[in-house]
């Protein structure tokens, strides 16, 4: 996982005086945050343009006969500038990336066929669970987003999750696959946190359907969360745990058919008001009916520039410099004033 970047510790004070300690660092012009599991503040020190930029978390890896495959979905990054007054408070959700299954190897529990083994933990921020297997091949967890809101409150709330301006997709957990790429056997891969889209994860059978797709705009598991790995009705158990994002995603679902392998799940959808594609949720809506509007300015009027969208697929900038082709680590944030 990340470390933290140089710099010191970052303390500002919030409207009403009170002091407000940044749980990332700051150094020059630059608030770095990395993922902690809660929420974190940051008040403009003073009025004019900020780059924010956000890194979704990568997904958990799953054992397969023993073998554990690093082979969960990156994390997106989205990037953009915004005009910001002295005082004006924003409110960081930082995901982290998915546990990786685990085996237990305790011989009391030693089958005829292998030790058992417990799914990935969910990443923070919306990741789902990745599924536990009686054999050796849990699933793993998948990635939590990276976000900026407007409002405190708890990560999986509704109206806290409705007044988020910028998200940034996390990656799928990978689910149970074989590793041997055959005439009819593709190689096994969760879904990337994505764009507007989350990317689909690569299914496993060449004549059997797509299990594992990204969440997009207005559809996925659940506005912000990812899908726990679910249970299959055949010995090939260890679904990977969808990812959190825009829309979270669903699980790498289990075949039609007996014995069908899970594919891996698929990547988390990014957003950010102001950005191409985009589809901005209505004031009104509630867990019960979320809503959507024509445009992609969110209903608090606040909107970026200059944006930048890429997914776990494609080459993105490294927080700690350089670049990098998706994020496979803990999620990111950072924050610049540029003038």
């Amino acid at each position: 996982s990340y470390g933290l970047s140089a710099g010191i510790w970052c303390v500002t004070r919030d409207i009403n005086g009170n002091k407000k300690i940044n749980l990332g660092r700051c150094q020059g012009n630059t608030y770095s945050f990395s993922s902690t599991g809660q929420e974190q503040v940051f008040v403009a020190p003073k009025t004019g343009t900020y780059k924010i930029e956000l890194w979704g978390a990568g997904g958990g890896n799953a054992h397969a006969l023993g073998v554990l495959f690093d082979q969960g979905g990156r994390g997106a990054y989205v990037a953009g500038e915004i005009k910001l007054q002295k005082n004006d408070v924003l409110y960081l959700q930082v995901g982290s990336r998915g546990g990786d299954g685990t085996i237990i190897e305790d011989m009391n529990r030693l089958t005829a066929f292998s030790y058992p083994s417990v799914g990935g933990s969910a990443g923070y921020n919306g990741g789902g669970k990745g599924f536990d297997d009686p054999q050796t091949d849990a699933g793993g967890g998948g990635g939590g987003a990276t976000d900026i809101r407007l409002t405190s409150g708890n990560w999986d709330v509704f109206e806290s999750l409705k007044i988020r301006i910028m998200v940034a997709g996390g990656g799928g957990g990978i689910s149970r696959y074989y590793s041997v790429k055959s005439a009819i056997h593709q190689r096994g891969k969760a879904g990337a946190g994505g764009t507007i889209h989350g990317e689909d994860a690569a299914k496993l059978l060449e004549a059997h359907p797509l299990n594992g797709h990204g969440a997009t705009q207005i559809d996925g598991y659940q506005f912000g969360i990812g899908e726990n790995g679910e249970y299959c009705m055949t010995s090939l158990n260890g679904a990977g745990g969808g990812a959190g994002g825009y829309f979270g995603s669903r699980t790498g679902a289990c075949g039609i058919k007996l014995f069908e392998m899970p594919t891996g799940a698929g990547g988390g959808s990014s957003y950010v008001s102001g950005c191409d594609g985009c589809k901005a949720i209505e004031k009104k809506s509630s867990s019960d009916q979320v809503l959507f509007t024509d445009q992609s300015i969110h209903y608090s009027k606040k909107k970026f520039t200059n944006i930048v969208m890429k997914s776990g697929t494609q080459k993105m900038p490294n927080p700690f410099g350089g670049t990098m082709t998706g994020n496979r680590n803990d999620g990111y944030a950072r924050i610049t004033f540029i003038k």
